[in-house]
């Protein structure tokens, strides 16, 4: 989904959205984390101001703690005009840490493997977003927050992998070493389904000094009287 066009990026030039600015997104809620239904934060529009009026928390929001930007999930009432009946979908506003009612209140670096981003919980109390600053269409905030976070998964996902392998060549060396062969073994790059525990020694051939090698005090000498 291309937003490049959308009115909550036609407000920044080019020079913000390069790299110069940081962005997070805000989605997850203390009483609702993945699950949009349980979402409490709130836009009402107010037509006299061409304003969003955005009240809510979010946590868990990524960078939110040194981001100029946000992209804010809130859910936003809708009448059909057809039936008259009012439902309630996701929009997504893009709101700045500068704005009156915007406070981040809570900034934590401790996420687990992923220490290059300090997220933060922000409270909007009465944050008036004006309408240039919707991301996407109304009711749609669900897209874009998907298409984030699929290009997250992916990320995050050859980050894992990385690791894993760098896990399994350095398993690899350790049981090269421990079995005696830590030349030919360094700097290899193991093969899948290819390492191996080194074989337990032979009976009567453990190095001298080594724990199963440990005699019990006395043993090989004759005892008195025998």
């Amino acid at each position: 989904m291309d937003l490049s066009a959308t009115n909550g990026l036609r407000v920044y030039d080019a020079t913000t959205l390069r790299a110069e600015i940081s962005w997070c997104l805000g989605m997850s809620e203390p009483g609702a984390g993945s699950d949009p239904t349980m979402m409490r934060t709130n836009a009402k529009y107010d037509p006299a101001t061409n304003e969003y009026i955005l009240n809510g928390e979010k946590k868990w929001a990524t960078s939110g703690a040194i981001s100029n930007l946000f992209t804010v999930m809130a859910k936003q009432k809708f009448i059909d005009p057809k039936t008259g009946k009012e439902s309630e979908r996701v929009s997504a506003l893009v709101c700045h840490p500068e704005m009156e009612g915007v406070d981040i209140y809570q900034k934590n670096r401790s996420k687990c493997g992923i220490r290059g981003t300090w997220q933060a919980r922000i409270r909007f109390n009465n944050v008036h977003v004006p309408k240039e600053n919707l991301l996407h269409i109304e009711g749609k905030g669900l897209n874009v927050a998907l298409t984030c976070l699929n290009y997250g998964r992916c990320t995050l996902s050859a980050g894992m992998l990385g690791g894993a392998r760098r896990a399994l060549a350095r398993r690899q060396r350790r049981l090269c070493r421990a079995a005696g062969r830590g030349r030919q073994c360094r700097g290899r790059r193991p093969a899948a389904g290819r390492v191996r525990a080194p074989a337990p020694p032979a009976p009567g051939r453990l190095r001298r000094g080594s724990a199963d090698s440990a005699a019990p005090p006395g043993a090989g000498r004759a005892s008195p009287g025998a």
